[in-house]
């Protein structure tokens, strides 16, 4: 594994460490994560995991881009 993506990885697992006790709201750390699988190619959980975000807030158009990006990964 490459070190930017090792080291963002970290980071994320930081967050989700940290989440709640930094008053970090769930759909930013649910998109991170999401974000995160996507990095790693494991699209599939992403996907899921950017629709996730979405249902929480239909407006969050970050998550409706890396999904699509996730789909268009898959050739889907």
């Amino acid at each position: 594994m490459n070190v930017p993506i090792l080291l963002f990885i970290l980071m994320l697992s930081a967050m989700g460490l940290l989440g709640c006790s930094a008053g970090l709201d769930s759909k930013v750390v649910a998109h991170n994560k999401a974000r995160g699988l996507m990095l790693q190619k494991d699209y599939d959980p992403a996907i899921e995991g950017f629709t996730k975000v979405i249902e929480m807030d239909e407006n969050f158009s970050m998550a409706y881009t890396f999904r699509g990006n996730s789909y268009s990964a898959l050739k889907k």
